[in-house]
């Protein structure tokens, strides 16, 4: 069986769109139902189980797009990133409009798509599988904030900040298209820390994903270049350690 059909014997994934104007695959079931007396640290744990071992890009940003250039932007990405990880690692949205879903139905066919959503809601994407996670819109925020190893964040308010917070208290990494405004700028609290660059990140690379003046395919070309280096570090770490999860990773790496 190839990489994309293991994670789970209920599970069937649905590859996305290469490009605009291609037929779509068929819609997703809704999330299926979770048990009422779920807790947020048993859906995680469950969630974690079915995403399994490899490396989690989660995609934070807003309903709609503000920005110019940001529609462009996220395509660009979505196309390039998803066509350059295959199977390695799996794309993980929380079944949004605006920024998520025009990320899942831009990435690569064949790639690994999962929607996170409350219970008995659909993404309507078309593409990767709808999974319940958490009952209420609320719980769905914290459990996404809590399953990733790296986060993309594209313009956004006070709801991304909270999830990029809570994705830097555990040690994920998060990668923010500054130039987009919004919380990737620094607004809504969004983490200080997330806006420094890292030392693996070229200066050159820094500047593309924060200047809006940069050309649209040059910064999606830095942004993917950052966020492979991610994807290595993680694979990395756990062949290294042995452990399944970037929080337990991050403290022996």
């Amino acid at each position: 069986k190839g990489a994309a059909f293991e994670v789970h014997h209920e599970v069937k994934f649905v590859s996305s769109p290469v490009a605009k104007g291609e037929p779509q695959a068929a819609a997703p079931k809704r999330a299926a139902s979770t048990e009422a007396a779920e807790t947020t640290e048993q859906v995680v744990a469950r969630i974690d189980g079915l995403l399994g071992t490899r490396p989690r890009i989660c995609i934070l940003g807003g309903l709609e797009f503000r920005d110019k250039d940001s529609k462009a932007l996220v395509e660009h990405i979505a196309r390039d990133l998803s066509k350059a990880i295959g199977t390695r690692a799996v794309v993980v949205t929380g079944g949004m409009s605006g920024v998520q879903a025009t990320f899942a139905k831009h990435c690569h066919a064949g790639s690994v798509v999962w929607n996170l959503l409350p219970s008995g809601q659909a993404s309507g994407f078309g593409v990767g599988q709808d999974l319940a996670a958490g009952r209420t819109l609320d719980q769905r925020k914290d459990v996404y904030g809590e399953i990733g190893d790296i986060y993309l964040t594209v313009e956004g308010g006070p709801g991304v900040s909270g999830e990029a917070r809570a994705a830097v208290r555990r040690g994920a990494a998060v990668v923010p298209m500054m130039r987009t405004g919004g919380a990737s700028e620094g607004q809504f609290e969004f983490p200080a820390s997330a806006l420094q660059r890292e030392p693996s990140c070229a200066a050159s690379e820094w500047e593309l994903i924060r200047s809006k003046d940069a050309a649209v395919a040059e910064s999606a070309k830095a942004a993917v270049a950052i966020l492979l280096r991610h994807v290595e570090r993680v694979e990395k770490c756990r062949r290294d350690s042995g452990v399944q999860d970037v929080r337990e990773a991050g403290t022996k790496a």
